[in-house]
């Protein structure tokens, strides 16, 4: 009698038993519907509009891996705007196993789908081209990354980053301008 129920108990408890290759990718059960022309079953997912059979997988792209529904794309790689690829990051970049985007690295910021030189602009100065210049009066220090007034005697241009003196004055070597000495014209 032990055995039977027992039997009985076996039977019962494993009717609905389910396989892991038959749920969806976020680990709910798949909808059975009945093919158009009537002969087989089709499996749908509720969050997916794709078809799942018994046995079938989640597509994952390449460079990537499943996270719950949906993929996260591997290290130096990111997603699609389509969300259906995932794709190399540019130079300058990094991304991490967690995410599907990327930043850019220091002293470089997103332009379009690339990573470009960051360009710092100091204090006093104006954008030239692919760099900076100093305004007018100012000149470019020795570590290039600020703007000095002109010294005492002299100016810059707008389109210059260096000083000239004034008619009458030379250059020293301490960034100023000293007075040229007259010098004496001997006659006979």
């Amino acid at each position: 009698m032990k055995r039977l129920l027992l039997l009985i108990l076996l039977s019962v408890g494993f009717t609905n038993v389910s396989f892991a290759s038959d749920l969806c990718p976020n680990g709910s059960n798949p909808k059975r519907t009945v093919s158009s022309d009537g002969s087989y079953f089709v499996y749908k997912c509720s969050l997916s509009s794709s078809s799942y059979s018994s046995g079938d997988s989640f597509n994952i792209p390449a460079n990537a891996s499943a996270t719950g529904s949906t993929f996260t794309c591997n290290k130096n790689y990111y997603r699609n705007n389509a969300k259906t690829a995932c794709l190399r990051i540019p130079a300058n970049a990094s991304s991490s196993n967690t995410s599907n985007y990327y930043i850019c690295n220091t002293g470089y910021k997103k332009s379009g789908k690339k990573c470009i030189p960051r360009l710092d602009i100091p204090i006093n100065a104006h954008k030239a081209l692919k760099s900076w210049t100093c305004d007018l009066n100012y000149y470019r220090n020795n570590t290039k990354t600020g703007c000095l007034k002109v010294p005492e005697n002299a100016y810059s241009s707008y389109t210059s980053n260096i000083f000239s003196c004034i008619p009458g004055y030379k250059k020293t070597g301490f960034n100023s301008c000293i007075p040229r000495l007259a010098t004496p014209s001997y006659r006979n």
